[in-house]
């Protein structure tokens, strides 16, 4: 029997074992799956797989994957603790792909007008990316720390492909007032930076790690 995997646009960002790591929301796979290469990555164990056997999982090219193997491993998706289990390909496009059973499991809604995604009846909630969006992200360029109900211009890291040009630099709607806020201002790239002011309205200092 073959099952097809479709794999969409979707990724959220999580936390296994202190390490940033995308995960694919596929709302058409019928396995989650991670690759060989995430499992060696991240110390995981592989275990022989021995139900299902008789199955063939099919990528969304139409090519069959070779499955290893299952682990088992838990993820920290904004504070929350979810458990995944997970088939081992040794060869997937994308390390990490969620799939339905794990979307219906842990009650995820997606919302594409918010570009938001939340768990857990509304438990938690964490912005929505793709593979476009992530490319036009600016990240700080070292940690800040920012004092109680103060503003900084910070130093920025942007794609190389904006290097000489001036551009508008917007908050993400779904992160804004989340930790800080940041103000839509013009900057220009110049050696793949260029800066952007960021407000920590809270009553308490806030640490922007190095992303």
């Amino acid at each position: 029997m073959s099952i097809f995997l479709y794999f969409n646009n979707s990724f959220i960002v999580l936390k296994l074992k202190f390490k940033t790591v995308r995960g694919l929301l596929d709302t058409g796979s019928v396995a989650t799956i991670v690759s060989e290469h995430f499992v060696k990555r991240h110390g995981l164990t592989i275990v022989t797989q021995q139900e299902d056997a008789n199955i063939t999982l099919v990528s969304a090219s139409g090519k069959p994957l070779e499955i290893i193997g299952l682990t088992y491993f838990t993820v920290n998706i904004n504070g929350l603790m979810v458990p995944i289990y997970a088939k081992v390909a040794r060869y997937v496009t994308h390390d990490l792909i969620l799939e339905t059973d794990f979307l219906r499991e842990n009650g995820v809604t997606i919302d594409y007008n918010l570009g938001l995604v939340s768990l857990s009846e509304d438990l938690v909630r964490v912005p929505l990316q793709t593979e476009f969006k992530q490319r036009n992200l600016v990240t700080n360029v070292e940690a800040v720390c920012l004092p109680a109900d103060s503003e900084a211009l910070i130093n920025v890291r942007c794609p190389r492909y904006f290097e000489g040009k001036t551009v508008i630099l917007e908050p993400v709607p779904s992160l804004q007032f989340n930790v800080c806020a940041t103000a839509r201002s013009l900057g220009r790239c110049i050696n793949g930076k260029t800066v952007c002011r960021v407000v920590n309205p809270n009553p308490f200092t806030v640490v922007l790690r190095r992303v």
